[in-house]
């Protein structure tokens, strides 16, 4: 939690449950955001805005990808 506070100046801590925190933010929609937050590995679930959980979804299909191609 603490490396999303760090490197999103907007970001707060909305909710907080036990090892689970749901954080808000207002980022710049793109690439480099996308690269931060996979960057962070399991530890990171985007909920929301859906476009950006499908942008996610599709990148680490195609990461997937990559390590089955023979």
């Amino acid at each position: 939690m603490q490396a999303v506070l760090d490197r999103l100046p907007t970001a707060k801590v909305i909710e907080q449950n036990g090892t689970k925190s749901v954080i808000t933010a207002e980022v710049n929609y793109g690439r480099g955001i996308i690269m931060y937050l996979l960057s962070q590995g399991s530890w990171v679930k985007v909920l929301e805005p859906k476009p950006l959980v499908e942008d996610m979804l599709a990148e680490i299909g195609a990461m997937g990808e990559r390590y089955e191609e023979k």
